[in-house]
């Protein structure tokens, strides 16, 4: 059985276990609930603000000590906030156990510096001697680099309990069992297709109206099984599709551990998942019904497209009308042209006919070139 220690408090380098009830907490503290741990395997509980550098890292020295020379595992436990230099000692477990409603806490090292300039100077150096120590500290228990441990702590950064696992801050994240009050009523009625818009439509308006308060624009994907349950791709957002490898979660377990980690959609296709990877989508089996009405339908596409094709067709022969048309009207045109080129009228013709002028324009208009207009026209 685990012998239960608790970090409760500020970390401050003052000594003595008077101030353990007055919201602080230290080495002596920790060494005092040791001795009485009796060499046992541990399960340190942890809620801080974090505080004193020197002293968090004397806290996770002598928490390792322990369990070297009991050659016992220590299992540490986020109780409520883990701040500061609480991350340094929470990283003493071999085991560490995050909380789905807490987040980690990462800053760099702070002081209240007075003096003159050179007083300054040496805080300040102190203080960067912190964060590299600190920030060694990480790389050497996660997954993180230096370098990333450092820009993590420039950043101020609360650390998500995804995050946190997926970095190897934490091992694993503990399971917090719902009241049954909030257990979900599965809905077997077969008239539920209005309850399940309302449902879904109120869902989501208390989705957007948390985004819109917590400054978050995006939601998870929600997927809906046949029965109304919702799958949580919480890595997605709400307009993208799961595919093969997505992750999600079912009533806040991971999907592949309940319902044998198989879902039928309102869709008709089966999602398969082991522990949260989404590993199999089915598609929805087509029932003989399903396929003669999809017959039925490509049978009256192809109908119209028959009558489309006639309508072309006749629409096709009368342009070929008009372009034949078109071409008797120019073979007209060069006849009439060929025969205008034909006409020599001889010099000395014109001169005998030069005093009968509007005659020989009246003989002229009276040729059949008036009827090859006509006939082009």
């Amino acid at each position: 059985m685990k012998h239960e220690i608790k970090i409760y408090g500020e970390i401050v380098p003052f000594q003595g276990t008077q101030i353990e009830n007055r919201g602080y907490t230290n080495l002596s503290i920790v060494e005092e609930q040791l001795k009485n741990a009796d060499g046992s395997e541990l399960l340190v509980r942890l809620h801080t603000v974090g505080g004193d550098v020197d002293e968090g890292f004397a806290m996770y020295a002598s928490l390792r000590r322990y369990a070297k020379e009991n050659n016992v595992k220590i299992t540490t436990r986020a109780d409520g906030q883990v701040a500061s230099i609480g991350t340094v000692i929470f990283l003493a477990g071999d085991e560490r156990v995050g909380s789905p409603y807490i987040q980690p806490f990462f800053h760099k090292a702070q002081s209240l510096l007075g003096g003159d300039n050179e007083q300054i100077k040496k805080g300040l150096a102190l203080n960067e001697e912190a964060n590299k120590r600190i920030s060694l500290h990480y790389s050497q228990h996660t997954n993180l680099t230096e370098q990333e441990a450092m820009e993590l702590m420039n950043g101020e950064t609360f650390l998500p309990p995804q995050d946190a696992e997926e970095l190897r801050f934490t091992t694993t994240t503990e399971e917090i069992m719902r009241p049954k009050a909030l257990l979900r009523k599965k809905i077997t009625n077969n008239n539920m297709n209005s309850k399940s818009k309302n449902k879904k439509g109120l869902f989501q308006e208390i989705k957007n109206l948390i985004g819109i308060y917590s400054g978050e624009g995006n939601t998870n994907k929600i997927v809906y099984t046949a029965e109304m349950n919702e799958l949580d791709f919480y890595q997605l957002d709400e307009n993208e599709a799961p595919s093969i490898g997505d992750k999600a979660t079912f009533d806040g377990k991971p999907a592949g551990e309940s319902n044998k980690g198989e879902y039928i959609l309102q869709g008709g296709e089966t999602y398969k998942f082991t522990g949260e990877e989404l590993t199999e989508i089915i598609p929805k089996e087509e029932s003989v019904s399903d396929l003669q009405l999809e017959n039925e339908n490509l049978k009256k596409q192809i109908e119209d497209l028959k009558k489309q094709n006639s309508g072309l067709q006749s629409e096709n022969k009368k342009q070929e009308e008009t372009i034949t048309g078109q071409n008797i009207k120019i073979e007209t045109a060069n006849t009439l042209i060929a025969k205008f080129n034909s006409w020599e009228i001889d010099e000395e013709n014109e001169n005998e006919e030069a005093e009968k002028p509007r005659n020989h324009r009246q003989n002229f208009s009276d040729v059949p070139v008036r009827n090859l207009f006509q006939n082009i026209k």
